[in-house]
């Protein structure tokens, strides 16, 4: 048997997780152009994203126990070498190595065992990386009905000629997060101030690529957030 054998098996968890994606009350969510301050305050988008650990599960040989021989006893007050013989690390009196005769019979009485057999266990191993991220793009786009509907649809009657002005978001959060006692890695993020210009529904995103970690390879990952509304205020003249 090689005792050098190692079967390993790697448990890898849910590349990343969107927990959160959202719009907070303490900027608005109104669209600027109806933001009546004198610095229009915007509004701020608080992200969450955890990258889950690599569980690595491995099993090792060991052996156990102390090496056993077989000798000679002259005296004839000997127990027997039991078999099988392959256990005996040394058998010392014979040229031969180990015989039955050692074992059984008025003969095995003139040979003496000591030690035990070596014995072979799999040890079982959990490892637990924690992986963090290369690359990480955060995005906000404005939802295609929401689009048709300012181009195309019932704002036309109160804003005639409304185009967009910027429908979709893209941000480059720092890398630097931190790790949960379990080993999963973290980055909140929040993009304070962001003057949207175009109201409707958006929906968030997260796309990146992990480090990879010593037993596995980087794990690319496109995840769907939550959805927020940026309001825009219309007004009906009536005669």
């Amino acid at each position: 048997m090689d005792r050098n054998l190692a079967l390993e098996a790697v448990r890898v968890t849910e590349a990343a997780a969107l927990n959160c994606a959202r719009l907070t009350g303490r900027g608005g969510s109104i669209v600027i152009g109806q933001d009546t301050r004198l610095k229009p305050r915007g509004a701020d988008l608080e992200w969450q994203v955890e990258v889950p650990p690599v569980i690595h599960t491995w099993y090792e040989e060991q052996i156990v126990g102390t090496e056993a021989i077989c000798y000679y006893e002259p005296n004839g007050r000997g127990d027997g070498c039991p078999g099988p013989g392959e256990q005996y690390a040394q058998v010392l009196g014979s040229n031969v190595g180990w015989q039955p005769f050692m074992a059984e019979g008025d003969t095995a009485r003139f040979w003496q065992a000591e030690g035990e057999a070596p014995k072979i266990e799999c040890v079982k191993h959990i490892d637990v990386y924690a992986e963090r991220l290369a690359w990480l793009h955060l995005k906000a786009n404005l939802k295609p009905e929401s689009r048709e509907w300012i181009l195309e649809g019932s704002l036309q009657d109160h804003y005639p000629r409304a185009h967009l002005y910027q429908p979709d978001w893209l941000w480059f959060p720092s890398l630097q997060g931190g790790v949960l006692g379990d080993g999963t890695f973290y980055i909140d993020w929040t993009e304070p101030w962001i003057q949207f210009r175009d109201p409707g529904q958006y929906t968030t995103s997260a796309k990146g690529v992990t480090t990879g970690t010593l037993v596995t390879e980087p794990r690319y990952f496109d995840l769907i957030g939550g959805e927020f509304s940026v309001w825009v205020m219309t007004a009906t003249l009536s005669r």
